[in-house]
């Protein structure tokens, strides 16, 4: 049943993840939508055509920064702006 497949996390949209993609390797990855089994993630730093549906107990989920860094390569110049922003104050 849907019941007995709901996860130990609690996903929110905006909440930061680490994500295992397409090619096996873990990125940060923001959460856009979720429903009671699903989470629809997009890749932090990528287009939106990127964006995937991961089951909730996916084994391609994990904590964030669990398996990124903060300074992971593929980061957009806007997120780069934002670190350089929050460094001067």
């Amino acid at each position: 049943s849907e019941e007995e497949r709901r996860s130990p996390y609690h996903f929110y949209v905006g909440q930061k993840v680490d994500a295992k993609d397409s090619v096996n390797k873990w990125c940060p990855a923001s959460v856009v939508q979720v429903t009671p089994c699903r989470v629809l993630l997009h890749y932090d730093g990528w287009s939106s055509k990127w964006d995937e549906w991961f089951e909730i107990d996916s084994p391609r989920l994990d904590t964030y920064g669990k398996h990124t860094t903060a300074s992971v390569q593929g980061a957009s110049k806007e997120t780069d702006v934002q670190w350089l922003v929050l460094d001067v104050d």
